[in-house]
């Protein structure tokens, strides 16, 4: 079966994918589009936690600024924006302060939380809440990190051991803080017991009566560690090294086991009973006590048969212990695909700690990130970093106080428009007149139910309400007209400066019927009084200058043959003011020439640039009250 035909794509052809792909992403941080679909994807994350801080636009800048700092890491990592603000909303939760979290934060957070295998909510309350500044989480865990590396243990288990047992810190003294909680998880993930078990056994000891009790049932058991018979080194041990009780508790199950003739290690059955009232007497679960007791001799075996070098430190010999197994009577490590004896191994290093130094540590990354990065898969590792170069000009935008402003001035904008519209439109008062009117129609219906009326009066009362309901539309877009005009003039008072760029573009209250064809029709049907003359205006033709018009006047001769002074002699204009205030011109054709007259009105009609560049021409021109005119024709 070729690679085709299990469903992949050869490798060429992903390499050509992922170059289209590559191009793509860079693209992106040029396009509008995208850009804004970034922006909105911030300011959503963005507005879910101003909802939960209580805090207005005031903060939003800030809040933006900290993600999109952090983005692009967190991208490269194979994270997203919803990460980012599952780490705010975390920090929040747990300090129950408004604090915004750094863009270092963020990505030593979501680094700890993909290697450990612990959320990242589980991560802010576990150190927080034992009193860690929650900017030491990341180099905390990175403590976590290299211990459970140099003894060769599940960083996952060590991690979860110190997560639930961060409360242990304020009862017990470790040495180094997370240091030796997280020295404790390792050998407690070595010895296969469950750390929260260990310490039920290490609080028993913490209490002299506890103490006095355990030391007697030892004692009484045949125990013979020293330390284990003395209440007081309990004690001791119990309250500043808690990883020393859980060895020696260990050390004295491993004398409970044997080894099978299949190499299997096994509790002694002449030790069951016995072990039975250890576990119990150490205050643990006989199962948790079982599997301690066989990981420790386990343990034991392979230090007894692996020549470690001399320098070997105590931390790198439990590591080659731990990374190595036992096969056909050997200890064996995997090195370079092979399964190979470690003796033979650590022969090559005689004499040599350097070179031994390296060869533990060579294969293991240093930090969170450079593991959370490596544990990626090839294909996930690949869009990451592809995903991590597209749109950092939308994450610059979204992030930036510009965009901000913009953003801000877009939405008051819109909003003006809204909230004049809102507030014309009464729904209580609109809601009366309809009951009101429909009254009238209502008992119309009910005589002619009863045979006292007519089709008639039904009809006239209908017509009554219709009227009385138009006429009440008629006081609603008077009101909206007054108050799109106020919201205009907060618009101009604003000190966003975007606002008023922005709303210099937009039509003025004032404009809007007119220039709004649905809405102008609506005002002609409701208030056809509107359209009357106030008062009449001339306009200076002499404003409209053929030399500072040259674009219009050319494209005229070329398509009708007609001149410059063809056209302002055959030209003029007049000028209405109606009672809203806007000034109406009216451009006429008159000529005794009616085939150059013929020939112009045609151009008008069908030539929409020769319109509108001539009225761009006309709108010039100036009222003789100094105002400009608009046309409407």
């Amino acid at each position: 079966m070729s690679y085709e035909e299990k469903g992949k794509e050869p490798v060429g052809e992903a390499l050509s994918g992922y170059k289209t792909k590559i191009e793509e992403a860079v693209l992106s941080n040029f396009s509008s589009d995208k850009i804004m679909e970034t922006f909105d994807k911030v300011e959503a994350s963005t507005s879910n936690i101003q909802k939960y801080m209580g805090v207005g636009a005031e903060m939003s800048d800030e809040i933006r600024s900290a993600m999109t700092d952090a983005a692009s890491k967190i991208i490269s990592m194979g994270g997203s924006m919803g990460d980012l603000e599952t780490i705010q909303q975390g920090l929040l939760e747990t300090t129950g302060r408004n604090v915004i979290a750094s863009n270092e934060y963020f990505s030593e957070i979501y680094a700890a939380a993909e290697v450990s295998g612990q959320s990242m909510k589980t991560l802010q309350d576990g150190f927080i809440n034992a009193g860690y500044n929650m900017n030491n989480i990341g180099s905390e865990m990175q403590t976590v990190l290299d211990t459970s590396r140099a003894l060769g243990v599940s960083m996952q288990a060590v991690s979860a051991g110190v997560l639930d047992n961060m409360k242990s810190l304020d009862t017990h003294n470790f040495k180094g803080g997370v240091e030796g909680l997280s020295k404790m998880a390792a050998t407690s993930a070595t010895l296969r017991v469950n750390m929260s078990s260990m310490m039920q056994a290490v609080d028993k000891a913490f209490d002299p009566e506890g103490a006095i009790e355990m030391a007697s049932a030892f004692q009484r058991l045949g125990v013979t560690q020293s330390e284990l018979l003395d209440p007081l080194k309990l004690m001791n041990m119990s309250m500043n090294d808690p990883e020393q009780f859980m060895k020696s508790i260990s050390d004295m199950g491993k004398s409970l086991t044997e080894l099978d003739e299949k190499g299997n290690i096994r509790i002694a059955p002449g030790s069951i009973r016995r072990m039975k009232k250890l576990a119990d007497a150490a205050g643990m679960n006989v199962d948790e006590f079982a599997k301690m007791s066989k990981a420790s001799a386990e343990l034991d075996i392979k230090m007894q048969k692996i020549s470690f070098p001399d320098f070997a430190s105590e931390e790198q010999k439990t590591m080659i212990a731990n990374i190595s197994q036992m096969k056909d009577g050997k200890i064996q490590m995997k090195v370079d695909g092979e399964m190979k004896d470690v003796n033979e191994v650590l022969q090559q290093f005689k004499g040599d700690q350097k070179g031994l130094k390296d060869f533990l540590e060579s294969s293991q990354p240093k930090t969170l990130e450079e593991l959370a990065l490596e544990q990626l898969t090839t294909s996930k590792a690949i869009e990451a970093g592809i995903d991590s170069i597209a749109n950092k000009t939308g994450l610059a935008f979204a992030g930036s106080k510009t965009g901000g402003k913009i953003r801000q001035a877009e939405r008051k904008i819109v909003r003006a428009g809204t909230d004049a519209v809102s507030n014309s439109f009464d729904v209580s008062k609109l809601r009366q007149g309809f009951d009101n009117e429909v009254g009238v129609l209502t008992q119309s219906l009910i005589k002619l139910s009863k045979g006292e009326g007519s089709l008639t009066e039904v009809g006239q009362s209908l017509s009554t309400v219709l009227n009385d309901v138009k006429g009440g539309f008629g006081s609603v877009y008077e009101d909206l007209k007054k108050n799109l005009g106020t919201e205009e003039q907060k618009l101009l008072s604003s000190t966003n400066e975007f606002v008023q760029m922005l709303n210099s573009t937009v039509v003025s209250g004032a404009d809007f019927f007119s220039k709004n064809e649905k809405l102008g029709d609506v005002d002609k049907k409701i208030s056809p009084e509107k359209t009357n003359e106030k008062k009449n205006l001339q306009v200076d033709m002499s404003k409209i200058r053929p030399e500072n018009n040259v674009d219009v006047f050319k494209k005229i001769e070329t398509n009708s043959g007609l001149t410059k002074e063809q056209v302002m002699e055959m030209s003029s204009l007049s000028a209405k003011e109606n009672l809203s205030g806007e000034i109406v011109l009216t451009v006429k054709v008159d000529t005794s020439d009616s085939e150059s007259k013929a020939k112009l009105e045609r151009l008008l009609q069908s030539d929409t640039q020769v319109r509108e560049l001539l009225v761009k021409a006309i709108t010039n021109a100036k009222t003789n009250d100094g105002r400009k005119g608009y046309m409407s024709k």
